[in-house]
């Protein structure tokens, strides 16, 4: 049996967006930046919170480049570095720093949000089934994922922001959309130590 969050159908795509579109437009080759906004962007919305990006003339602006542009606006500076004082957000994307979210998360779309060392299947089915969605970063490529849900035989659900990540093989050339990996023998051998719950 499938466990989802509230919103199943909540997926964003990093590869679409204007901050993507200026990285590359600057000649870079690591221009995919916003999977962490983009992410969480898909999360705050599976859990059934509505977001509201406009300009004052009304024109729809992407969620995660207006998030992406909070974590990275020099104004913000101090109150992300509060949250983990040893790293300069001089020196980084400020979406690269997980620790940074749940203030992030919190004051820019006022949804829950928090940060936890451990990424279990214990401790994520725990966070789907209180109805929070769970963000990972993969080691290769390191990469955020966004986790909206899990089965009873060991599969985690999630949405890949990054529609053409090469991980898992399998996946290569289909959808981004509910995604499903065995837990144990492929996402727990390929995670980062540490997960952000939101809601």
């Amino acid at each position: 049996m499938d466990h989802f969050l509230f919103n199943q159908n909540c997926y964003l795509s990093q590869s679409d967006n204007a901050i993507e579109a200026i990285i590359r437009k600057t000649g870079s080759k690591s221009w995919l930046r916003s999977c962490g906004p983009t992410s969480s962007a898909m999360l705050v919305m599976a859990i059934g919170k509505p977001i509201e990006c406009k300009s004052p003339a009304g024109e729809q602006i992407q969620p995660e480049d207006a998030l992406f542009c909070y974590f990275n606006d020099p104004k913000n500076r101090e109150i992300l570095q509060a949250q983990r004082p040893e790293v300069n957000p001089d020196n980084f994307f400020g979406n690269q720093i997980p620790q940074f979210y749940p203030e992030a998360i919190n004051r820019f779309f006022g949804a829950r949000c928090s940060f936890s060392w451990g990424a279990t299947f214990g401790q994520i089915i725990l966070a789907i089934n209180a109805g929070r969605g769970v963000m990972v970063q993969l080691t290769d490529p390191g990469h955020y994922i966004a986790i909206i849900g899990y089965s009873d035989d060991g599969e985690i659900i999630y949405n890949d922001p990054w529609p053409d990540n090469y991980w898992p093989r399998r996946y290569s050339g289909k959808s981004p959309e509910k995604r499903r990996v065995n837990y144990e023998t492929e996402l727990k051998p390929n995670l980062q130590p540490f997960r952000v719950e939101i809601g």
